[in-house]
C-alpha cells in the first residue's frame, strides 16, 4: 500500500468526512397563502413542516417556491421574469 492511500484512510480522515453537513436552509418565495399557513419569505431549518407537506400535494406549485436560501436573488428574479416556472407558480397561488 502506498503512502498515499494510506493517508486516505487514516482514522483522522474518516472523522472528518462524516461530519454531518449543516441543515440546508429554504425559503418560500410565493405570496402569503391564506390562512396563516405560509408566509411570503418563510424560512425552513430542517426540513419542511408536515402540515405543509400535505398542502404542497394539493398545492404542486408551493414546491416550486421553496428554494435554498443560496439561490433567493436567482429566482426572485426568475418570478419577475413572463414565462418561467416560477413567475407561473407565483401567479398562480396569487390567484387563489
Amino acid at each position: 500500500m502506498s503512502d498515499t492511500e494510506e493517508k486516505a484512510t487514516t482514522p483522522k480522515d474518516r472523522k472528518a468526512s462524516a461530519k454531518p453537513k449543516a441543515a440546508e436552509q429554504l425559503i418560500y418565495v410565493g405570496p402569503s397563502l391564506s390562512g396563516g399557513l405560509l408566509a411570503h419569505n418563510t424560512v425552513f431549518r430542517g426540513g419542511i413542516p408536515a402540515q405543509l407537506q400535505e398542502r404542497m400535494e394539493q398545492e404542486p406549485s408551493i414546491r416550486d417556491l421553496i428554494v435554498p436560501v443560496t439561490a433567493l436573488a436567482k429566482t426572485m428574479n426568475k418570478i419577475k421574469q413572463a414565462g418561467t416556472a416560477e413567475q407561473i407558480a407565483f401567479s398562480r397561488l396569487a390567484a387563489k
